[in-house]
């Protein structure tokens, strides 16, 4: 199991900043994977 992040654009305020974690390397790098 994981976990999912859903990103509201309209709840940012500039200033705002948002980093993708991911130490095992899990996600995909670009979109050839996806279906």
């Amino acid at each position: 199991g994981g976990t999912n992040l859903v990103i509201f654009p309209a709840n940012l305020v500039e200033g705002d900043h948002v980093a993708v974690h991911d130490p095992d390397r899990r996600l995909p790098h670009d979109q050839s994977s996806w279906p």
